[in-house]
């Protein structure tokens, strides 16, 4: 028998999770379904964009966060430059995916340069962008 308080309703992070891959595909990017049998934390989506854009995403019900231990996964990732980042919502799906549009143009820009002149200087800009998206610990619209 289940406890009113057990009955969740809105959405699902199975919701959540199918939102997440139709705006990964609508950047053109494909939003693997990320399993590592090695490691019970690894996030739940690996998300390769175009321009070397790649992302790991947790993705959780609304309202709830990422285990310790999932979080220490995504810390990890974090610490060896990759974007990796949790979500609970449409909204922060949204926001998730405003940053990564930036973020994907600016690589685009970025290898552009290095092809039509040899300049690199613009690798710092393209760090801090991938910084920003990592230091959003909740992701959110206001």
């Amino acid at each position: 028998m289940k406890l009113l308080k057990d009955v969740h309703t809105g959405p699902s992070e199975k919701d959540v999770e199918a939102y997440l891959c139709k705006k990964v595909k609508s950047l053109k990017g494909i939003p693997y379904k990320f399993t590592s049998p090695a490691r019970r934390a690894a996030p739940d989506r690996l998300c390769v964009f175009p321009y070397s854009t790649i992302a790991f995403v947790e993705v959780k019900r609304p309202g709830k966060r990422p285990t310790p231990l999932q979080q220490k996964e995504l810390n990890d990732l974090k610490n060896l430059g990759h974007i990796a980042i949790w979500v609970d919502s449409k909204e922060a799906v949204n926001h998730f995916i405003r940053l990564v549009g930036q973020l994907i143009a600016m690589n685009r820009q970025h290898m552009l340069n290095i092809r039509e002149t040899g300049d690199a200087s613009d690798a710092n800009r393209v760090a801090n962008a991938r910084a920003i998206i990592n230091s959003q610990e909740v992701v959110k619209d206001d």
